[in-house]
């Protein structure tokens, strides 16, 4: 993915959720338990101002991302939210991809790390409000089979620390509309991502599933769950990955 794309997936999905406050900042998100959108559009500001901040500043320090959100009430909201999606724009095109910008959990991040990340936080929360209010959001194959790629990269692992972990075998997530395929399976300590099916398992030994990546990134982020033919191999396995997704 370019720059360019994560910079738009940005200003389209912030704009949405701009409008959607102004609509109606009340409207509770099923797919965040406890939020309404404006809680949503605090979060969501709030990490734009202090990641372009740590962009701007190329700063060595870990985004304080457990802060409460820094962010005005009532209408001013929306032009608050508008605002600190362009500022991070902003900071992105004043740095260098590979300028040191901080550390996410464990590790040294850069510039483009944020960029990544912001994007796609942007993406699916953008999402979880166009849900909300009934209506379908197209997202882009590329974009969403890139984001499919971070979470097994960035989140899959933290799953380690929950109470269904392990599953007792691998998944395999197979793009239809692009070559992209991933199979993720629990190792000694680790999350172990493949590229492609290991040639020695047997239909009852894994879970697969085949979709557009628009779909497998949602699935992947526990906002939507896979059925029909596009599954194959163990339900029961399925429903143990299935069980460790959502963030």
């Amino acid at each position: 993915m370019s720059g360019g794309g994560y910079d738009e997936a940005i200003v389209l999905g912030s704009d949405a959720i701009a409008s959607a406050l102004e609509l109606d900042p009340g409207r509770a998100l099923p797919s965040c338990p406890g939020w309404d959108v404006a809680e949503l559009a605090a979060h969501l500001g709030s990490l734009y101002e202090r990641v372009g901040a740590q962009v701007r500043s190329r700063s060595i320090g870990a985004l304080r991302v457990f802060d409460p959100p820094s962010s005005p009430v009532g209408p001013a909201r929306v032009g608050w939210l508008r605002e600190a999606s362009r500022g991070l724009i902003e900071a992105f095109a004043g740095t260098e991809e590979d300028a040191v910008a901080g550390r996410w959990r464990d590790r040294t991040v850069t510039a483009g790390f944020w960029r990544r990340r912001m994007a796609h936080e942007t993406v699916v929360h953008r999402v979880d409000v166009e849900d909300a209010l009934g209506r379908a959001v197209g997202l882009e194959g590329d974009l969403a089979a890139d984001g499919v790629g971070e979470v097994l990269e960035l989140f899959v692992p933290f799953s380690m620390r929950k109470d269904q972990w392990p599953p007792a075998g691998p998944l395999g997530l197979v793009r239809s509309d692009g070559s992209e395929e991933w199979w993720v399976a629990p190792g000694d300590d680790r999350v172990d991502v493949h590229r492609r099916q290991p040639g020695d398992l047997q239909p009852g030994d894994f879970a697969r599933v085949e979709a557009p990546g628009a779909e497998l990134f949602l699935i992947c982020w526990g906002r939507r769950r896979p059925a029909g033919p596009a599954v194959t191999g163990s339900a029961v396995l399925l429903d143990q990955w299935v069980s460790l997704f959502g963030w």
